[in-house]
């Protein structure tokens, strides 16, 4: 989803306790917006568990949200 479509959903305003109820729901705007939020913090933890992988584990996940 892109940044104007969240922002113009209020989604932006709400949040990450707030976003993590609406993902639950299968709301796929959510869970873009938190990966967008924890970014690096995502990454740090996948290249912590796979160490060189983490670029592929990363970028596939973000293929299947």
């Amino acid at each position: 989803m892109q940044k104007a479509t969240v922002a113009a959903t209020g989604l932006d305003r709400l949040d990450d306790g707030a976003l993590v109820a609406r993902a639950r729901n299968r709301d796929g705007a959510a869970v873009q917006l938190i990966m967008q939020r924890h970014n690096r913090r995502l990454f740090r933890a996948a290249r912590g568990v796979l160490n060189d992988d983490a670029g592929g584990a990363y970028e596939s996940t973000h293929h299947l949200i």
